[in-house]
């Protein structure tokens, strides 16, 4: 080794410390500024869950929100006044299309009718059962309860 190299590995070893130790204090100011940081965020969480508890709160700042009204069915109306003028009648879901445009002159679709058939039955003020034979190829027919 000569002596030129040992003064250049010196001058390495003191840059690399002085270095380390920049980089050492950049980090130290760095995590007191994220403590910092740290604790500004506990604050803003802890004011945001009073201001969130307050806004639940029955006396709270609420603005009541209004409800959708459910919209009746005119379909489901009619059906079912087509079911309860037939006492006592078994009729298919296109018996009741049919009755439906000669009472009212309303254009039903099929499917509409067929939903609030269903929701009918389910709601317990009609009742279904298997169609006889002959009946034109339906599956159920319906009678007012």
């Amino acid at each position: 080794m000569t002596v030129g190299k040992d003064t250049s590995l010196g001058q390495l070893e003191t840059s690399y410390r002085s270095k380390i130790q920049e980089l050492t204090e950049q980090r130290a100011e760095l995590s007191k500024q994220l403590g910092a940081c740290d604790e500004q965020l506990k604050v803003f969480q802890e004011k945001l869950h009073w201001v969130q508890t307050l806004i639940v709160a029955p006396d709270g700042a609420r603005i009541p929100q209004r409800t959708k009204r459910r919209r009746k069915s005119p379909v489901k109306l009619i059906t079912y006044q087509v079911l309860r003028d037939r006492p006592g009648q078994w009729l298919t879901a296109r018996q009741i299309f049919t009755a439906i445009r000669k009472d009212t002159n309303k254009r039903v679709s099929r499917q509409s009718i067929n939903v609030n058939l269903n929701l009918l039955e389910k709601s317990g003020q009609i009742q279904r059962r298997p169609a006889p034979k002959g009946s034109g190829g339906a599956q159920y027919v319906f009678s007012a309860v």
